[in-house]
């Protein structure tokens, strides 16, 4: 049994579609997509598994309204004098499917939900994101939730759950006051009021402007000469030892692999951890450049490294959108030095990076590389991203009893040689 979004429809609003200009991120990804429509490198999914009772037509009513709180879920994408423009609908059909999926073994389930990530999105028509509920029975269900980058980014992702739990709950008619009074103690956001969601005060566009007005003052400047400084000179390309041809043009095509740290690595690199002083992200992120020194022989080598990108500014953490953008870390590992100096220089790269990273990667791109190796990403060839469930920690305060649900399979959409993602689940 399969159905769509007919459960309910929003009431169709009078106001006029507007168009807006892109991001800079956004340009990307648009320019990636006139290229390669079919690519599923840019697809996006977080999934969850719900374990409660599960009322239908509350969580329906429940994304309707998150899609009318966030603009940039109705929003298309399409070309306007030769540049490419956003254009915010006042309504516009979900793509939401129930699965009835009972009767399926989980290696199924798993199949089918990556067959459903790699449907290529349609820009210009839309919709950019995409709800689907595998129920496996009254108390269990799987909850997939896709979009296309350029509508969004994994913080957006919390938001959409986070947004969920509580909306659902008000939505609930048999909502007990004792869950009202959960909802109404949650730290979510700090946000609601009388048991809702109030509505953000910003939306995306508002970032999109406020990102073109930080480029041309004299912050831009000097985080500009910043980058330009660090990147400076003829750039390393890192030669990773291969077993085939790298191919003339990126297919953008690969695999994922999910490998659970043991607790007993996990107790020791904490404990590295507080006795350098430091993250076990930038511990992660030192062991990163060491292996691939060791694969590649090299002593300078760039890794790019996503960051939240939303500037600090606690009005931009309620937005969905495509906030994030990597930075550019540079290490070199000359003259032999030690973990601990070499530790102590990646901590230093880390926070002179983050201090600078309101720079669009792309306009980076654009300066610094004007004449493109289309078989390879710009700028650095490997990646490492720091991943948490925010989300998860209030899962607990709903109703909708709601954990991670990863999936240890194939995904052909990859963007670089290699990106290692490390997700902390909870705790």
């Amino acid at each position: 049994m399969q159905s769509n979004s007919s459960l309910e429809r929003q009431p169709q609003l009078t106001e006029e579609a507007k168009s807006f200009p892109l991001s800079y991120g956004q340009q990307a990804m648009w320019f990636l997509d006139q290229i390669a429509p079919q690519s599923i490198a840019y697809n996006i999914y977080t999934t969850v598994q719900i374990s409660s009772e599960l009322d239908l037509e509350a969580w329906h009513r429940a994304w309707l309204q998150i899609v009318e709180r966030h603009p940039i879920l109705r929003t298309t994408y399409t070309q306007h004098e030769d540049q490419p423009i956003q254009v915010i609908h006042p309504y516009q059909e979900i793509d939401i499917k129930i699965t009835d999926a009972s009767a399926w073994n989980l290696d199924y389930l798993k199949k089918q939900i990556l067959t459903e990530t790699e449907r290529p999105y349609n820009l210009e028509t839309g919709p950019v994101l995409r709800v689907h509920l595998f129920t496996r029975s009254s108390e269990e269900h799987i909850q997939l939730l896709a979009m296309h980058h350029i509508a969004g980014d994994m913080w957006s992702f919390d938001i959409l759950l986070n947004e969920l739990q509580i909306l659902y709950a008000t939505e609930v008619k048999t909502s007990s006051q004792a869950d009202l009074q959960i909802i109404e103690n949650s730290d979510i956001y700090n946000s609601q009021t009388d048991n809702s969601l109030s509505l953000p005060k910003l939306s995306y566009t508002d970032y999109v402007s406020w990102q073109t007005e930080m480029l041309s003052s004299s912050q831009g400047e000097q985080i500009s000469a910043y980058w330009h400084k660090q990147l400076i000179g003829e750039l390393p390309v890192l030669d990773l030892p291969v077993d085939k041809l790298r191919p003339n043009v990126q297919t953008y095509s690969g695999s994922t692999h999910i490998i659970k740290l043991d607790e007993e690595l996990l107790s020791r690199l904490r404990k590295l951890s507080e006795l350098e002083k430091t993250s076990l992200y930038r511990i992660f992120l030192a062991a990163f450049f060491i292996l691939f020194y060791r694969l590649s022989g090299q002593e300078d080598i760039l890794v790019g490294c996503p960051v939240a990108g939303r500037s600090g500014n606690k009005e931009f953490e309620s937005i969905v959108g495509y906030f994030t953008d990597p930075v550019v870390l540079r290490a070199n590992l000359g003259e032999n030095p030690t973990f601990r100096d070499f530790l102590a220089q990646i901590r230093r790269t880390v926070s002179e990076g983050k201090k600078h990273e309101d720079y669009p990667f792309p306009l980076l791109v654009k300066q610094l590389i004007p004449e493109r190796d289309s078989s390879r990403s710009p700028l650095f060839q490997v990646s490492l991203t720091w991943q948490e469930h925010r989300w998860y920690d209030n899962s607990q305060k709903s109703s909708l009893v709601m954990s991670p649900f990863l999936i240890e399979g194939h995904q052909r959409g990859s963007a670089f040689d290699i990106d290692l993602a490390i997700i902390k689940l909870n705790g």
